[in-house]
């Protein structure tokens, strides 16, 4: 038996994917994405950035703002470079502010306080939501996950 993983089905060649017994699992809910950036991802680059739990804090209201205003993915690899941007330029901010001691701690608290780190949202609901009308798009994409039109 062999297990076999793609993230585009398309690209497998297709004697390879007559043979398969092929299994396509659904991409993470927002929930879910909450729940893994706030458990695994938030400690990971909190580590790998050299900061404590104490001195880097973001908010549950926050973590949903990254991931309805700062990713579109299935999996979590985008969400957790965004955590990594959080914990990067908060230091960097930190390390020009810093006189003597420690590196304060802060909290981000929402959607209000993340531009300071990650810039602008990058998708903008309301912004898709003025313009739905019959036969004007403004995006259109297809992806590995799915289509989109908004």
């Amino acid at each position: 038996m062999f297990i076999a993983t793609a993230n585009v089905a398309a690209q497998i060649p297709g004697p390879l994917l007559d043979r398969m017994e092929v299994i396509q699992l659904p991409g993470y809910i927002p929930q879910e994405k909450l729940a893994i950036a706030r458990d695994y991802l938030l400690p990971r680059q909190l580590a790998e950035h050299g900061l404590s739990r104490g001195q880097l804090r973001i908010a549950p209201k926050a973590m949903a703002a990254i991931v309805d205003g700062y990713t579109r993915e299935a999996g979590v690899r985008e969400l957790e470079r965004m955590i990594g941007r959080v914990c990067a330029s908060w230091r960097c901010a930190s390390w020009r502010r810093e006189t003597a001691g420690p590196l304060p701690s802060v909290t981000v608290r929402s959607d209000k306080d993340l531009p300071e780190y990650l810039g602008p949202r990058r998708r903008l609901r309301e912004e898709l939501a003025r313009c739905r009308c019959p036969g004007v798009v403004v995006g259109l994409a297809w992806t590995p996950v799915g289509g989109s039109c908004w």
